[in-house]
């Protein structure tokens, strides 16, 4: 099965809140999909650099609308060497075309990330689009 149906089944609007998918940052390969942030943190190599494609379902007022954002993660740790960081970066445009549907995208180089973090980061107003 490929990348964008897995994508297209896996981190739906109807998924579940979590769900996501993680490529290989240099080849763009399927590496697995899962859900929860921790299980995601476990499958994060900390010498590999990845792409990640997440769904998170939140409220976004007191009438309990709930909004979901489809997130990509650019997966660069301190560790990966920076040969793989910069083909990784090469790679940038072809992920975005492959992890569909995605609304935002984030920077990601420590394992210090919540649901929480990401949702706050990924507002125009937090002035970043990096987790250290």
């Amino acid at each position: 099965m490929s990348v964008d149906v897995i994508c297209k089944e896996h981190c739906a609007i109807s998924a579940p809140d979590q769900s996501w998918v993680l490529v290989d940052g240099v080849s763009l390969d399927f590496k697995e999909k899962g859900v929860g942030i921790d299980q995601l943190k476990a499958s994060l190599a900390d010498n590999e650099v990845a792409y990640v494609l997440i769904t998170l379902h939140f409220e976004i007022n007191k009438e309990a609308q709930q909004q979901t954002r489809n997130v990509i993660l650019h997966w660069k740790p301190e560790g990966a060497s920076a040969m793989k960081k910069g083909k990784s970066t090469e790679k940038h445009g072809a992920a975005l075309s492959l992890l569909k549907p995605n609304e935002a995208e984030l920077v990601v180089k420590g394992k210090k990330f919540t649901k929480e973090i990401i949702l706050k980061t990924i507002d125009p107003k937090s002035g970043t689009h990096e987790i250290e």
